[in-house]
């Protein structure tokens, strides 16, 4: 089963390139839209690995998501339920509607639609949000260890921290620990962060 990172990270490249193909070609907007929902789909996804859950049928995403369904354990609030039928729905109308005549006003409609149920969803608001401070949290610990102030505590993996101690001027240790956290993939950055401030983790992985 796909991880909530792997997830992410899809939704990323999706939307990586429906910024792409929305800025220089506006005659695909059948796929822009579609590119758009699957993104969705994947933040769908990597909300529902939290629960161990991982479906495949777009109904049974929908039925998991639904806040009506009682017994589901990872329902999500109205408004963003019913953002993620309604992007389902035009991805599909989508595909019909691309050799109708209103070619340009379709295209603002979509750009508008991809905006405010991508963009703006409250979803993969708060996912870069926890990401932002996540690496913000990070830094501030590398620099009160590194760069204020030289600590004999080790934060760092050997190689970096070496670096780092070796490098007497405070810009640079700044610029070499910026480097650091940069170069990071997701899943590297989340694994280090967890190591940092969660005791429980690191423990476990202690032994």
């Amino acid at each position: 089963m796909p991880k909530f990172d792997e997830h992410i990270n899809q939704a990323k490249h999706n939307l990586n390139f429906l910024e792409k193909i929305s800025l220089n070609h506006l005659e695909f907007i059948d796929w822009q839209v579609t590119v758009c929902f699957y993104s969705v789909v994947h933040l769908a996804n990597a909300h529902l690995s939290h629960f161990g859950l991982q479906y495949r049928s777009h109904s049974d995403i929908k039925n998991a998501l639904n806040p009506n369904v009682e017994l589901s354990i990872c329902k999500l609030p109205e408004d963003e339920c019913v953002a993620y039928v309604s992007l389902q729905s035009l991805s599909r109308r989508s595909r019909y509607l691309v050799n109708e005549k209103d070619n340009y006003e379709r295209p603002r409609i979509y750009k508008q639609i991809s905006v405010d149920l991508v963009f703006r969803s409250s979803l993969l608001n708060q996912i870069e949000f926890k990401g932002n401070t996540m690496i913000e949290k990070m830094f501030d610990l590398f620099e009160n260890n590194y760069i204020k102030s030289l600590s004999r505590v080790k934060l760092l993996p050997d190689f970096n921290d070496q670096l780092v101690r070796a490098e007497k001027d405070k810009p640079k240790r700044a610029r070499l620990i910026c480097d650091y956290i940069s170069s990071a993939t997701d899943s590297f950055a989340i694994r280090t962060y967890r190591k940092l401030f969660d005791l429980g983790y690191a423990l476990e992985h202690m032994q």
